[in-house]
């Protein structure tokens, strides 16, 4: 790619702190209205990692995927730890 710069990684250390900040980058890109919540509803989940709500579900329930249930007025529903996505979004990388 013409346009892109080239980046020397020497130590795993900046491999990872580069990839920190492209998943950071990535999050505020698909969050921008958004303040930084700590959990995300199984809708967000799914927009961010760009899949069905469905498919977070699948992910919670075999265990690739740590969620919280939340009740609220007798009702409850699933609540995703944003530093779960990040660590989804890292390990696609």
């Amino acid at each position: 790619m013409s346009g892109s710069p080239t980046v020397i990684v020497t130590t795993p250390e900046q491999l990872r702190e580069l990839v920190r900040e492209a998943v950071r980058a990535e999050l505020a890109e698909r969050f921008p209205a958004d303040p930084p919540r700590e959990r995300l509803t199984v809708d967000e989940a799914a927009e961010a990692l760009r899949c069905t709500g469905r498919h977070i579900r699948k992910l919670v329930s075999q265990g690739r995927l740590h969620g919280q249930k939340a009740s609220t007025g007798g009702s409850s529903r699933l609540l995703i730890p944003r530093s779960e996505i990040e660590r989804l979004l890292t390990a696609a990388r």
